[in-house]
C-alpha cells in the first residue's frame, strides 16, 4: 500500500500589520465610552420582539428618558454582546432625586471553569430578569456619576461566583426614575481605554496578476480615523468612506489609523474588529490579533 501526502497551500492575498501607535497616542488614555455602540431599549420590562433588538423602540427613542405605562421614566441601552459596566455618567435638567440602576440578569457571574462543561453560558435579551444594583450616586452641577458597590448575594443570587467586584456584566442596562430628569446624554465606562493604532494593509500580497480592490473599511467597537494609500500608483485612491487600489504591481495597499479599545477587565468584549469590504475578497480581523503579529489573509478556496 502506498500512502500519498497531499499538501494544500493557500494563496495569501493580504497581510495586515501594526506599524505602531499613532502620533496621537501620547495624548490618548481617554476612557472608552461604550454607550455609542448600544441601541436604546428597555422601556418595557420584557423583550417581546422576535429580533435581537426592538428596532422600532430604538428608532423612536429620543435623547432623553422614556415614560413607561406605570409613570416611571426609563433610559435603557442594549448591546450585541455582554458588556462590563463600572461607571455611568449623565447630564440632567431636573434634579433626578433617588433613582435605580438595573441590569439584565440570567447567568452572570458565571461559575469558575470546570469539567465537564458543554458550553459557556451566554445571556440573551429574552431570558432573564432585571436586578437593581447597589450603587453610589453622586449628582451635582447638573451631572450624575453612578458607580457600583461591591457585589453581594443580596443583590445577585450568583454573587458568590465573583464576590465583591465593583462592576456589572450585562447585555442591557437601564436607569429608572420616578420623574423625568431631562437627560441630555449618557456615557458608560468600564476601565477600557482608547488607544490609537496605525495599520498597514498590504493588498494582493504574493500575487503577480493585476486585481482591482474597491470598497470601504468598517470598524466595530471604535472609530476609523484615517485611510490613505500606501505605496500607491496612478489611479489608486483612498479615504475614510471608499478606496480603490489595483494590486499586482509590487507591494502596495492601505495605511489605516484606528482608535482601538484597550480592555481594562479580563474577558472584556471591548474588542475592536476591522472589516475590509471588497466584494469576494472581504475579510475581517481583530486588533488584538494584529498587535501580536502580522495577520495573513488567504484567498477564498472554492
Amino acid at each position: 500500500m502506498r500512502i500519498v501526502f497531499v499538501a494544500f497551500v493557500a494563496a495569501i492575498v493580504a497581510i495586515v500589520s501594526a506599524v505602531g501607535l499613532s502620533p496621537a497616542a501620547a495624548a490618548s488614555g481617554v476612557d472608552f465610552d461604550i454607550a455609542p455602540f448600544a441601541r436604546r431599549c428597555c422601556v418595557f420590562d420584557r423583550h417581546t420582539s422576535p429580533l435581537e433588538f426592538d428596532y422600532d423602540e430604538a428608532r423612536n427613542a429620543g435623547a432623553d428618558a422614556q415614560q413607561t405605562a406605570d409613570g416611571r421614566y426609563v433610559y435603557g441601552l442594549q448591546w450585541t454582546e455582554e458588556r462590563d459596566i463600572s461607571e455611568v455618567r449623565f447630564h440632567y435638567k431636573q434634579d433626578p432625586g433617588k433613582f435605580e440602576a438595573q441590569y439584565w440578569f440570567r447567568s452572570w457571574p458565571y461559575q469558575p471553569p470546570h469539567m465537564p462543561s458543554v458550553e459557556d453560558p451566554v445571556d440573551d435579551p429574552w431570558n432573564g430578569k432585571w436586578l437593581t444594583a447597589a450603587i453610589k450616586q453622586d449628582c451635582s452641577a447638573e451631572e450624575c456619576r453612578v458607580s457600583f458597590l461591591p457585589l453581594e448575594s443580596t443583590e445577585n443570587p450568583l454573587a458568590n461566583n465573583l464576590p465583591g467586584v465593583n462592576y456589572r456584566r450585562t447585555i442591557k442596562f437601564r436607569l429608572v426614575f420616578s420623574a423625568d430628569p431631562g437627560i441630555e446624554g449618557v456615557q458608560v465606562f468600564n476601565g477600557s481605554r482608547v488607544k490609537p493604532v496605525r495599520l498597514r494593509v498590504e493588498l494582493g500580497a504574493g500575487e503577480t496578476a493585476s486585481h482591482l480592490w474597491e470598497g470601504n473599511l468598517e470598524v466595530y467597537n471604535r472609530w476609523l480615523r484615517k485611510v490613505a494609500v500606501w505605496k500607491g500608483s496612478e489611479g489608486d485612491a483612498a479615504s475614510q468612506s471608499h478606496f480603490r487600489v489595483t494590486s499586482g504591481r509590487g507591494s502596495k495597499g492601505l495605511s489605516v489609523t484606528v482608535d482601538t479599545a484597550e480592555p481594562g477587565l479580563p474577558g472584556s468584549n471591548d474588542v475592536t474588529v476591522v472589516t475590509l469590504n471588497a466584494s469576494d475578497r472581504t475579510f475581517s480581523f481583530a486588533l488584538p490579533d494584529v498587535e501580536k503579529g502580522p495577520v495573513y489573509v488567504p484567498a477564498n478556496v472554492s
